[in-house]
């Protein structure tokens, strides 16, 4: 599983975007860490800073640095004409595609399938998704649908109805499309009657569903929070991962948290307390159990990395100490959940596990 996903507006999509990220992740990570002591600013302790230093600075210099990259036709896209970006998305794609340069994971981000947007929204989807099949002969495995602005079950069913019209005219087998739906609505969380919203949304589109990403700035601004105040620590953003985590439980869908709401850049002025908030703000997801977040940009790739690392490498030493005292099955559950996710996200090796 990816460490993350990084949201990009499809009108900034380029030859060179996968490359620029991962140069761009590390230049800040050496501008802001240029020493394991900048490291241990961030409250580790001096041997584990030097470790963590070391290992985020190979992973940036060996790549791939961006596991998972969306463009954006919704929140974040500020082009003039969508039509044309995702027109020109899909050629670029199909280029980085076969020269091997694109991440594991891709896709794009829908406008909402309310009745206003549905139809525009199957338009971004065509323009981009059928030259790519035709190019392709297929729809290649790891290329994601992200639906966002989600408030009802219909929303679902009418983008999965779509994507069944499609795969039988372009000859793709069933299911080939997967979907991510996008948590950022009251009722994404919970229905009109109270009750858990993402096993219905799951329903709406069934075998197609491999992610739900959590909006945390629609989310707290449709409960009415100022932008101030807006974050993913917010109070309200607890309650509403907490009923994602529960709706998913056992599901294998896996929960993607919202991204911090600080973008530092090197030449800050305040660049030391920007890195720590968004530092902060992912190891706080990660405490949560939630092991996957959005980035918007290269310094927040950079801190991704190392929020993850040093997670990583702080608990599994604590885990397996925990482990060899205690032998009961939700340690031994917990263990094999931590390595697992350490993993896939590409900060652990098998050493690190049998440390």
């Amino acid at each position: 599983m990816p460490m993350h996903t990084v949201y990009l507006g499809a009108e900034r999509f380029a030859r060179t975007t996968p490359r620029d990220l991962a140069d761009g992740a590390a230049a800040f990570f050496d501008a802001a860490f240029p020493t394991p002591d900048a490291v241990a600013r961030l409250g580790l302790d001096g041997p584990l800073s030097e470790k963590i230093h070391a290992r985020v600075k190979a992973c940036l210099e060996a790549g791939p640095v961006v596991q998972d990259l969306r463009l954006d036709f919704e929140d974040s896209y500020a082009g003039e004409d969508a039509l044309v970006d995702a027109n020109r998305s899909a050629e670029l794609a199909l280029e980085l595609f076969g020269a091997g340069e694109l991440p594991d994971g891709f896709g794009l981000r829908l406008p909402a399938m309310a009745e206003s947007t549905a139809e525009h929204a199957f338009e971004i989807l065509d323009h981009f998704a059928r030259p790519l099949v035709d190019g392709l002969g297929r729809w290649p495995e790891g290329f994601v649908v992200a639906l966002a602005k989600i408030s009802s079950p219909r929303e679902v069913h009418r983008l999965a109805a779509g994507l069944d019209q499609r795969e039988v005219e372009w000859g793709l087998g069933p299911d080939t499309f997967q979907v991510e739906l996008m948590a950022e609505t009251p009722r994404s969380i919970y229905d009109s009657k109270g009750r858990l919203a993402v096993p219905t949304l799951l329903d709406a589109a069934p075998g197609r569903v491999v992610g739900v990403h959590f909006g945390v700035y629609d989310y707290t601004a449709s409960l009415g929070v100022v932008g101030a105040l807006q974050g993913p620590r917010h109070p309200a953003c607890d309650v509403a991962r907490s009923a994602l985590q529960i709706g998913l439980a056992g599901s294998g869908v896996e929960l993607s948290d919202g991204s911090s709401r600080r973008l530092p850049e090197i030449g800050d002025a305040d660049l030391e307390d920007a890195a720590t908030t968004v530092y902060a703000d992912i190891r706080a997801s990660l405490e949560r159990g939630i092991y996957r977040g959005w980035d918007l940009s290269a310094p927040q790739i950079a801190l991704r990395w190392l929020a993850v690392t040093a997670f990583f490498l702080e608990h599994v030493a604590l885990a397996n100490a925990e482990t060899r005292a205690l032998e009961d099955t939700s340690t031994r559950t917990a263990l094999e959940t931590l390595h697992h996710q350490g993993l896939e996200s590409g900060v652990l090796t098998v050493e690190d596990l049998a440390s």
